[in-house]
């Protein structure tokens, strides 16, 4: 069941933003759990500065709204490893990102296997049997490549669908490859640029 959104709330034309694709691609009946990934790799900083991640942010949560009922969305920010979870309410986005990115650390390098990996564990006991949706942001390929195909793989075993999305002008090899992957039970990534 959607989220119910007054017309002057924050993020609510970005939720019928997100309602209009939904029925475009006839899945208005579908509950999903909603979760983000985030690349948080030295590289990024300028995205974070300039709010362009707390626009995604936003973004998600209009998804959200329509595809999931809870109003949460856990972000999990990753470099070469993982952060824990924070979860971003769809009624308080304003500033979201700066906040979970002021405690967040040092940015590091990018390897999307221990999101990947996290994100999967997260959705198998908080899941509550619904499928999932992961928007997973990058504006790298990630190193080693064969663990995260591995892991792309291995999720092939879960009802979730991965939405890579490639931020800046550097064409993402490794995830038009990763789009394109084989799969051996379900195509479970998109990729879009």
């Amino acid at each position: 069941m959607p989220v119910e959104l007054s017309k002057g709330h924050p993020i609510f034309e970005k939720a019928e933003a997100a309602r209009v694709s939904i029925k475009k691609a006839k899945v208005e009946d579908v509950n999903a759990a909603v979760y983000m990934a985030c690349d948080f790799s030295g590289s990024m900083s300028g995205y974070y500065s300039n709010g362009t991640m707390q626009d995604l942010t936003e973004r998600v949560l209009g998804l959200s709204a329509r595809f999931d009922d809870d109003g949460l969305v856990p972000v999990f920010l990753f470099d070469t490893g993982v952060r824990k979870p924070v979860n971003v309410d769809v009624n308080r986005p304003a500033g979201a990102m700066a906040e979970i990115v002021r405690k967040a650390g040092r940015m590091g390098g990018t390897n999307y296997a221990p999101a990947i990996k996290a994100i999967r564990e997260y959705h198998r006991k908080h899941g509550n049997g619904a499928p999932g949706f992961v928007v997973f942001q990058t504006d790298g390929d990630t190193y080693p490549a064969s663990e995260t195909e591995q892991a792309i793989r291995d999720a092939e075993q879960d009802p979730m669908f991965w939405q890579f999305v490639g931020y800046g002008a550097e064409e993402k090899a490794f995830l038009n490859k990763l789009n394109k992957m084989e799969r051996s039970y379900i195509d479970n990534a998109g990729y879009f640029p």
